[in-house]
């Protein structure tokens, strides 16, 4: 399978840069590879319907399979995409990201523990009333984040995540997996 991927690979993809994390500040410091990557919606690449809104998972072809694993970096024209999941028989599962994050330590803690990575951040609920009895206030919507797996790096509540559009958010609750970082966080409002 991985054989005729590769070929695949090699004549629908395009030229990408492949980085390989080694803790929370090299995601895309130095490149590992430069495999043919296609990417689309659907594990049968058929490019029938384009990516829906709010939902990052793609899926990947590359002539370097066998030099991929769960949470490369992939960068593909102006497309940054992370390897979540990696199956023997199946494409592999990307996520796209749409933006790069920092992540620092709750105050009293050592600093900054993620720099520059690549993550995908999607509103999971819409703000509602909070009820608290002060007129006007409205409870922030939820947001999930998702990065890759970075050696070393533990995502804690109450941790600060800064993106690249200048939005600030309070992590609620954080997730480890084989897939990736994962969290539910609140935008900060002030």
């Amino acid at each position: 399978m991985r054989k005729g991927y590769a070929k695949a690979a090699q004549i629908l993809g395009r030229a990408g840069t492949q980085y390989r994390p080694v803790d929370g500040f090299t995601a895309v410091a130095e490149p590992h590879a430069f495999p043919k990557l296609a990417f689309d919606v659907g594990a049968s690449f058929s490019g029938e319907r384009p990516p829906n809104w709010g939902v990052v998972t793609r899926y990947m072809l590359s002539d370097c399979l066998d030099d991929t694993v769960v949470g490369d970096v992939l960068v593909c024209g102006a497309q940054t995409f992370f390897v979540a999941a990696i199956d023997p028989i199946a494409p592999v599962l990307c996520v796209a990201c749409d933006q790069m994050v920092s992540v620092s330590a709750v105050s009293g803690s050592s600093g900054v523990v993620v720099s520059g990575c690549p993550a995908a951040i999607v509103l999971r609920s819409k703000g509602e009333s909070a009820q608290s009895g002060v007129p006007g206030s409205v409870r922030p919507g939820q947001f999930v984040l998702y990065l890759p797996c970075l050696p070393g790096v533990i995502l804690r509540p109450y941790m600060t995540v800064t993106s690249n559009t200048g939005a600030t958010y309070t992590i609620n609750s954080a997730e480890k997996s084989a897939w990736g970082l994962r969290c539910v966080m609140s935008l900060q409002q002030v």
